[in-house]
């Protein structure tokens, strides 16, 4: 009981830096322990924790460390904020009601003046709201981000911990109405083959297969022909803990 009051008590203490007209190293420092403490092994906790930071007010002040932020704050800020959101609905919704997606999609549209790291995290940001709230798929495709994540998988430059968090957002589109149309009006399958047929974990290879066979499987109602069998449901994948996104 200690622990969990201590826990509490230093993340008040925390969204407050946030909130407050610190030095922006301070909000770099509260951004990462943050990210630290929203993490735990036990669902039960982390959830707990992730709830906290969203009911203190930490969305906004995060948002504007990643728009305005040095690039060493835009990193820790984007990473605090996939933690939160990490297979949480409740706290992603109230991000997306924060404006976190216009946010996302600005940044990742400036692929030059975007680093990677910054960009693996704000990738595996917008993943992690596609794959909770499949009816925020319209606003991001109609944001135009999809034709820059398609970019991200075609580049012979972008390191793989990029293309792998890129291909976590194309899979996640791939399973809804909008995003499926989307994909395949840009083309995306052409993109996501090298990579499936490269068989590396490090690009997500599994999942960029699997994107495919959404992509070019599926009949008029969303469904997985199957010859002499009944119609499948699109292709899913089992979910992975915050940690192993970054791996």
């Amino acid at each position: 009981m200690e622990s969990a009051e201590n826990a509490k008590n230093e993340l008040e203490v925390l969204v407050s830096t946030l909130k407050s007209n610190s030095s922006e190293m301070d909000k770099q420092i509260a951004a990462h322990k943050v990210w630290m403490m929203g993490e735990d092994k036990d669902p039960a906790v982390q959830a707990r924790r992730q709830l906290r930071c969203v009911k203190l007010g930490c969305v906004r002040p995060l948002l504007r460390l990643v728009d305005q932020g040095s690039e060493e704050t835009k990193w820790r800020a984007s990473r605090a904020l996939v933690q939160v959101a990490f297979e949480n609905r409740q706290t992603t919704e109230t991000m997306v009601s924060s404006g976190v997606v216009k946010v996302v999609t600005g940044k990742l549209k400036d692929l030059e003046g975007c680093t990677d790291r910054v960009k693996e995290a704000l990738l595996q940001l917008l993943s992690q709201i596609c794959d909770l709230l499949e009816e925020e798929h319209p606003a991001v495709v109609a944001s135009g981000i999809v034709e820059f994540v398609i970019i991200i998988l075609r580049s012979i430059t972008i390191p793989p911990p990029v293309k792998k968090a890129a291909v976590n957002v194309i899979f996640a589109l791939s399973l809804s109405e909008s995003g499926h149309s989307a994909l395949l009006k840009l083309d995306a399958a052409t993109a996501l083959v090298p990579i499936s047929k490269s068989g590396k974990s490090a690009l997500n290879s599994v999942r960029a297969t699997l994107a495919l066979g959404n992509l070019i499987g599926r009949d008029s109602d969303g469904y997985m022909p199957c010859p002499g069998r009944r119609r499948t449901p699109p292709l899913v994948e089992r979910r992975f803990s915050s940690s192993q996104l970054m791996n």
